[in-house]
């Protein structure tokens, strides 16, 4: 039996067709993905104009200077626009209320323990929450890095350790061999200046001791001025000793005349430094020798102070068991007064959404309505043994407390900041990131000149009022050309006589009044001044002309001294 014959070409695929059938697979695949899933929510006109970043080449066409460059441009405007819807739709996210516990009617947040707490809590929530039992070294100072992502530990035995708290990964840990006071982080995570036993040292990420800094000697505080790469320091004489990381030099040593202070906290506001002398905050600068600014706070003697991190407000808190909350940029204007019912509040931090926690004893507590100007208690956790440190960490529900048994990390809903500035504190930043951070700072410093304690006046332009005007334009009319003493050099070979060198002085005096007589009359011009109303007085010192100069009487002269 013969096998059929059969074509090559019925089983062989036109390539024609099978390209317009490819296409049209495609395009159904499409249009059910487009049915399936819709597209994108429309954005608000409203949104959009929020962030408007301008016409671009719509209004000035002939902006580039040839073609080649009006592409690349609009092509950049192209991704400008993408951006901004993605901006626009991204707002959502940017939730104006952080949030917080909320309980039954009739119950009160103060109830919820950290173990509620972990128990609510997804597993990401749950690994910051940790405890380090270092009772060998302690009591522990500590302070978080501005991203929020490392964390600084000084024993006041000499236990000294920076470790990422998130990853739990150890970035470096020595043993300082003496007392350590207090622990400070400088521009970035490479370095970090301790307060110890004789003076204070600089050491980087691998323990390394940098520099030993003798000026600091005895000191007990620290703090840093990221902006003005400022590291001041406390000393238990009471001085207070301004140091310029950059250079490398001590700005300024000042000596207070009030008792010793017992506490320091800059404000981030305008990087004013306050220090707790009794019961009295005052306020310095490197600019100047004495206090800018003191405020009685307290008739019995601080114990702790801080500012929120807007530098908005002020609260102290003093062993009378009060804690008073301060206007700062109204000074003495005080808004609020709390009451402590058993123990003296020895420390006590505010984090980025007004949550404040006070330190008592063996308790902390949480009170929350800083912003409302109405605090009222949050969250309430005891600990076996004295409170000795409390701060919040930046852009975490996380507060870091330190006792005599160790560093512990608590759990506090609504704490943190969710919206971060990645320009300010960049907590996903790798090396490269941080290194081209730390050199735009350096280029950006602000001089310590510049810190006041109204900041704005360095952007107010010194316009002179009219009497300024009129003593000014009065101090050229009459302005006599001084008289100086020359002295020419001497001269060899019998030319310095009497005679020559007296002439020599009659030509240096001559000299400086025709110079100066020039630099007058262009100052005269500047303001306006016309040299034919002058005064008699200026054209007897300025001219040796034999005749007179005939001035018109019927004008009347309002810089003219009265007879």
């Amino acid at each position: 039996m013969e096998e059929p014959v059969t074509r090559s070409s019925e089983f062989t695929k036109n390539p024609k067709k099978s390209k317009w059938h490819q296409e049209k697979m495609r395009r159904n695949s499409q249009r059910e993905a487009r049915e399936k899933f819709p597209d994108r929510r429309p954005i608000d006109p409203e949104l959009l104009k929020k962030y408007n970043y301008g016409h671009g080449m719509s209004k000035y066409p002939n902006l580039a200077r040839d073609k080649f460059r009006a592409i690349k441009i609009k092509q950049r405007e192209v991704l400008i626009q993408q951006s901004r819807k993605d901006t626009a739709r991204a707002e959502v996210l940017l939730t104006e209320q952080p949030g917080c516990i909320e309980v039954a009617p009739g119950a009160s947040t103060t109830e919820v323990t950290q173990k509620n707490i972990l128990q609510a809590a997804d597993i990401t929530t749950k690994k910051k929450s940790f405890s380090l039992q270092l009772d060998s070294f302690g009591p522990y100072c500590f302070q978080y890095f501005r991203d929020g992502r490392h964390l600084a530990l000084a024993g006041q035995l000499g236990h000294l350790a920076t470790f990422n708290w998130l990853t739990k990964k150890l970035t470096m840990e020595l043993n300082a061999m003496e007392s350590l006071h207090d622990v400070v982080w400088l521009q970035d995570t490479s370095a970090i200046a301790v307060a110890q036993k004789k003076w204070m040292s600089i050491y980087d990420d691998r323990g390394t001791e940098l520099h030993v800094v003798k000026r600091f000697y005895d000191i007990t505080k620290l703090d840093y001025l990221p902006y003005h790469f400022l590291l001041t320091g406390l000393s238990g004489q009471g001085n207070l000793h301004y140091l310029d990381v950059s250079l490398g030099k001590e700005v300024i040593l000042i000596q207070p005349k009030q008792p010793r202070a017992v506490a320091m906290v800059n404000s981030p506001f305008n990087g004013v430094m306050a220090t707790a002398h009794s019961g009295l905050v005052c306020m310095w600068t490197p600019n100047y020798n004495e206090p800018v600014a003191s405020m009685l706070c307290h008739k019995s003697n601080i114990s702790a102070l801080t500012y929120d991190p807007a530098g908005r407000y002020l609260l102290t808190a003093a062993y009378d068991r009060k804690v008073n909350i301060w206007d700062a940029r109204n000074l003495g204007s005080q808004l609020q007064s709390l009451s402590m019912p058993h123990s003296v509040v020895s420390s006590m931090s505010v984090s980025q959404t007004g949550l404040v926690a006070l330190a008592c004893g063996r308790d902390v507590n949480i009170y929350k309505g800083l912003k409302e100007g109405n605090l009222t208690p949050y969250l309430h956790h005891p600990l076996e043994t004295k409170v000795h440190q409390v701060q919040f960490c930046p852009y975490e529900d996380v507060l870091g407390v330190t006792s005599r048994s160790g560093f512990s990390s608590l759990i506090v809903p609504g704490a943190g900041e969710a919206n971060f500035d990645a320009y300010e504190a960049n907590p996903f930043s790798n090396r490269t990131t941080r290194r081209e951070t730390l050199v735009k700072n350096l280029l950006e410093k602000i001089p310590y000149e510049h810190i006041t304690l109204d900041p704005r006046t360095v952007t107010q332009v010194d316009v002179p009022s009219l009497e300024e005007k009129m003593e000014e334009k009065r101090r050229l009319i009459y302005m006599k050309v001084p008289k100086i003493d020359p002295n020419p050099r001497y001269r060899m070979k019998g030319k310095s006589g009497s005679a020559q060198t007296a002439r020599r002085k009659l030509i240096k005096r001559e000299v400086h009044k025709k110079r100066y007589i020039d630099r007058l009359k262009r100052a005269r011009e500047g303001a306006g001044i016309d040299d034919d109303n002058d005064d008699d007085d200026t054209s007897a010192d300025t001219s040796d002309t034999k005749h007179a100069i005939k001035r018109p009487t019927n004008i009347i002269d309002v810089f003219k001294k009265r007879k």
